[in-house]
């Protein structure tokens, strides 16, 4: 559903645009992404990931386009997920980076839009776009989906290969363990109270 309505909304945009197409193209669009860990995220921890869109034919995608970058991966999230996504500034890529949100037909919730644009490519191409997902995730595990849809009017025959999902994981909490001087007390009191504890329930010999 959420797919339908990013779709249904870029297509206004670039309506809006003049982002229209002369011929549709036919490209198989396949998504690809790289990260780093996710199943021990600590809180605020920021998780550095690439995501690579390969055309694998048979013709170039969003090449028809009269917008620059006709292409699109996007991940939608409802409100109060506990999950920020922002462009990577320390790696240079292709792609342009935006956020937005938007309101669907009440009772539905606030929807937080993240997308890359990308330029068009060519068969048997790939573009690699770079961002950065910080969690806040305190329990509990998050799914989310990127997903990539076709440039305006272009097909895609293969949509099987069009969306990944990644799984976080919140670290598990640290449980304080005893130091070897602090275990030795233990140990030292430990004794003292048994001792005690014998002494104080051993009865007075008989006269």
């Amino acid at each position: 559903m959420k797919h339908v309505q990013i779709k249904q909304w870029k297509i206004c945009v670039g309506l809006l645009c003049i982002a229209t197409k002369t011929l549709a193209g036919v490209a198989d669009l396949a998504l690809s992404i790289e990260h780093e860990p996710l199943d021990d995220l600590a809180l605020g921890q920021v998780i550095p990931f690439s995501i690579t869109i390969t055309n694998n034919g048979p013709e170039e995608a969003g090449t028809n386009s009269t917008i620059a970058l006709p292409l699109s991966v996007d991940l939608v999230l409802e409100q109060n997920t506990p999950l920020l996504i922002t462009n990577n500034p320390n790696i240079e890529h292709p792609c342009f980076f935006i956020s937005g949100f938007g309101k669907p037909i009440p009772p539905n919730p606030l929807l937080f839009i993240y997308t890359f644009f990308s330029p068009p490519i060519a068969p048997n191409e790939s573009i690699t776009c770079h961002g950065l997902m910080q969690s806040f995730l305190t329990s509990g595990t998050l799914s989310i989906e990127w997903f990539n849809l076709p440039a305006f009017l272009d097909t895609d025959p293969d949509q099987s290969n069009n969306s990944i999902t990644l799984t976080l994981g919140v670290r598990p909490p640290m449980v304080p363990a005893l130091s070897f001087w602090a275990l030795g007390l233990l140990i030292l009191l430990l004794m003292y109270w048994t001792r005690s504890k014998f002494k104080n329930s051993t009865p007075p010999l008989c006269q």
